[in-house]
């Protein structure tokens, strides 16, 4: 890649399965693919030093990779191959997890694993219909075209736009929808987050190895769709209880926007809460001259068509 200074983002790193085959992945031996490429071309250093040595114009190639939401694969898959390459990465744990409440972008990745995404869409129009007829067709999700043309592309149309949907619509709603499905499927929010998900224990060892850990929000809510009070208590609750895990000690400096999604008050309530770094998923190498709060991130997708591309 020809830029200096680059962030890559990865979420699940597993091999494909047919009991969740609604969890878009990195498998492992693409993974292991990536990581000796960005070992090799690049200096894997912290969030904060990837921005310094931007700012600074520093000679080297800097990269920092990052994981959002901290699940299982990361602890089980992931760091082997990383400490293969003597990599350190930053982690941006969930905290609701720790709390017994599963996310609900997680919910619908479980949902796909037994449903069509055609069934979901059918289902929860119906629903909105039935339960919620005053907000009218307001959150109804379309089959016929795709709600974005630059987001989730390595989707079909119908689950790129059930993902998408579900991120604008009223937590109550989505809650009581993917609530009545897990309720089909006889599932329990903790037992799949002990599944899914990093535990404290895991965490706390993985930082005492030199990983660092930032804030990636409590609800992991779309931001954009809170008040600056449900701004407020998310992030500090967030902080909170990665105090509660790390020690008050540790400095929680760098944020992940959930979904990637950001605004002026969220940049505000991140700047009033000592913060010095946020992360979208704009995908481009970063300069001097980016905002600290707007740093642009590679996804692994991009990574692997890099890497066909020169091969």
């Amino acid at each position: 890649m020809k830029e200096d200074y680059i962030f890559v983002n990865y979420h699940y790193i597993r091999d494909p399965s047919e009991k969740y085959k609604g969890i878009n992945s990195c498998q492992l031996a693409e993974f292991e693919k990536q990581i000796k490429f960005l070992n090799g071309s690049f200096k894997i250093v912290s969030v904060s030093d990837v921005v310094t040595a931007a700012v600074n114009g520093t000679a080297d190639k800097f990269c920092a990779v990052t994981f959002d939401d901290c699940l299982k694969d990361v602890y089980l898959n992931a760091v082997p191959i990383l400490n293969k390459y003597n990599c350190k990465t930053t982690l941006f744990p969930i905290t609701s997890v720790f709390k017994g409440q599963l996310p609900s972008v997680h919910k619908i990745h479980i949902l796909l694993s037994n449903f069509s995404a055609e069934h979901l869409i059918d289902f929860f129009n119906d629903y909105l219909k039935r339960e919620y007829a005053e907000l009218g067709n307001k959150y109804k999700i379309p089959k016929d075209r795709r709600i974005s043309e630059t987001l989730r592309l390595d989707d079909d149309i119908l689950t790129a736009n059930l993902k998408e949907a579900l991120i604008f619509i009223p937590r109550v709603l989505k809650n009581d929808f993917t609530d009545s499905f897990f309720k089909e499927l006889k599932l329990d929010e903790e037992t799949v987050i002990e599944v899914f998900f990093m535990n404290r224990d895991e965490i706390k060892e993985l930082a005492g190895y030199g990983f660092e850990i930032g804030n990636h929000s409590h609800c992991h809510d779309n931001m954009t769709n809170l008040s600056s009070y449900e701004l407020i208590q998310d992030v500090c609750t967030s902080r909170e209880v990665l105090s509660d895990i790390l020690g008050n000690k540790t400095k929680i400096e760098s944020f992940s926007y959930p979904h990637g999604r950001c605004n002026a008050e969220i940049l505000n309530v991140l700047i009033s809460q000592n913060f010095k770094h946020a992360l979208t998923i704009e995908e481009r190498g970063i300069s001097k001259k980016d905002n600290p709060f707007l740093l642009p991130r590679y996804d692994t997708n991009s990574i692997r068509d890099y890497l066909k591309s020169v091969n």
